[in-house]
């Protein structure tokens, strides 16, 4: 008889869960997928996992959002004078990751209306 320890469990629900995200994120962004290549691809999702985690964001669907925005605002993403609202609700303990998740889609719709605004000024000064 197979006896599989919790650990090992543990384990292959954590390769599932990375491949399911790998899979949604490639599809959503397959440019971004084909440019860096598989491997680099993969990495690049499982640090960003790591990055949601350690904002207090798990559950797995909300770690997908969490992966979804930072592929729209690549390198921006965590560069706090770009995007100082990540870090600043990343950085609010004790609150449910769902919440978290929300506050930051609506920072980011934010920022995308400000940044869009911009351009447009821009584009008129022209």
């Amino acid at each position: 008889m197979l006896t599989l320890r919790r650990d090992q469990i543990d384990a292959m629900h954590e390769y599932r869960l990375q491949e399911w995200w790998r899979s949604r994120a490639r599809n959503r962004r397959p440019e971004l997928a084909r440019s860096d290549g598989e491997p680099a691809f993969a990495e690049r999702i499982r640090a960003l996992v790591e990055r949601a985690r350690r904002g207090g964001i798990e559950d797995p669907d909300e770690v997908g959002q969490f992966i979804e925005l930072a592929l729209h605002w690549g390198e921006a993403f965590d560069v706090p004078e770009q995007t100082p609202w990540v870090a600043r609700i990343l950085g609010w303990n004790g609150t449910a990751s769902r919440l978290k998740i929300a506050a930051l889609l609506q920072e980011s719709a934010r920022a995308e209306d400000e940044r869009w605004k911009r351009e447009q000024s821009e584009a008129e000064n022209r």
